[in-house]
Formats: C-alpha cells, sequence, structure tokens
C-alpha cells in the first residue's frame, strides 16, 4: 500500500505513472482508495527502491491494513 498525502490528483497520476514504470514494467495500480489526507494505492509488486529515487518521501507499507469503507470518514 502507498500512502499518497495529497488530494491533487495530477500528483497522484505522476505517482502511478512513476510505479508503472518501475520493474517489472506495466500496470501495477489495482485500487485507489480516498482517505481524509489523500489516497491508498493498493498495488502489485514493484522495485520500490526503484521508486523511492522519484519520492523518497512517500511511505509505502507492506504489511500494513488499510480502512476500505467507513461512512461519512472523509467528511
Amino acid at each position: 500500500m502507498i500512502d499518497i498525502d495529497t488530494k491533487d490528483i495530477q500528483e497522484l497520476h505522476n505517482i502511478q505513472v512513476a510505479i508503472n514504470q518501475c520493474r517489472p514494467e506495466g500496470p501495477k495500480t489495482k485500487f485507489v482508495i480516498p482517505t481524509k489526507n489523500g489516497f491508498h494505492l493498493i498495488t502489485d509488486r514493484f522495485d520500490v527502491m526503484q521508486f523511492k529515487t522519484s519520492y523518497p518521501e512517500i511511505d509505502i507499507q507492506k504489511k500494513n491494513p488499510t480502512l476500505l469503507y467507513l461512512p461519512n470518514s472523509l467528511e
């Protein structure tokens, strides 16, 4: 899971493009889950070290659950 702390849709797109360019190449995003401060991305496996060269500040959590549904949580 990738924790993105921005609501900027263009930045979300840029991050997804960067993830897709990591080894192995190809689409990796399975789900985009809105959160109070941004988004959680659920992805297939990719080269985290390669991604971190472009986005060292983004938190990648490999064994952390995410809240998939909580009514009114984004208000």
